[in-house]
């Protein structure tokens, strides 16, 4: 078993070693293929997607890594880093937005903010509106961790399943809090 990461430099090289190794081969080849990657579909190769291929003559692959050689698990790391970095963006961006949010809500409570506040019907309307859309973006804000905290909690459980698929123990770890973070 291996692993290819398609390159747009190496996409042609591929889609022409793809074809032909499915026109004159087995059919039983490019069921394996394609029960492996059910994921891709192999009329529109592109740059960047993942392939696994079997070990065949007419699928083999200078571009691959052998999954006994430890690319699973640098793949299985990889994507596990790429999601917690995700996850801290989006946690350091939620953080930002409720500091923002604390700031203005005590900058509204000083004493000069109120006065024109309770004289500014049209101004005190336009700042209802914002603190509106503050806690709109803030929700928002949490829903979109929630969504990262389960996209990792799919991605850990795709990769045990290919884990088991290709032999491997190595997996994503889901933090241990759900919430996108470790």
């Amino acid at each position: 078993m291996r692993l290819v990461v398609l390159k747009a430099s190496s996409l042609q090289k591929f889609s022409t070693q793809l074809a032909k190794a499915t026109a004159g081969g087995s059919g039983a080849s490019l069921e394996r293929l394609q029960a492996l990657n059910p994921h891709i579909d192999f009329t529109a190769l592109s740059a960047g997607m993942a392939i696994f291929l079997p070990d065949t003559p007419g699928l083999a692959a200078t571009d691959s890594s052998s999954l006994d050689g430890g690319a699973f698990d640098a793949f299985a790391a990889d994507l596990a880093n790429g999601m917690q970095a995700a996850a801290a963006r989006a946690k350091a961006g939620t953080d930002q937005l409720a500091a923002d949010r604390s700031d203005v809500a005590a900058m509204l409570k000083t004493a000069t903010l109120k006065r024109l506040l309770d004289g500014d019907a049209t101004l005190k309307a336009q700042v209802d509106d914002v603190n509106a859309q503050f806690a709109k973006d803030q929700r928002n804000a949490q829903d979109g961790l929630q969504q990262i905290g389960a996209m990792q909690r799919d991605a850990a459980a795709e990769m045990a399943a290919l884990g088991k698929l290709f032999g491997q123990a190595q997996g994503l770890a889901p933090s241990p809090s759900g919430r996108g973070l470790g």
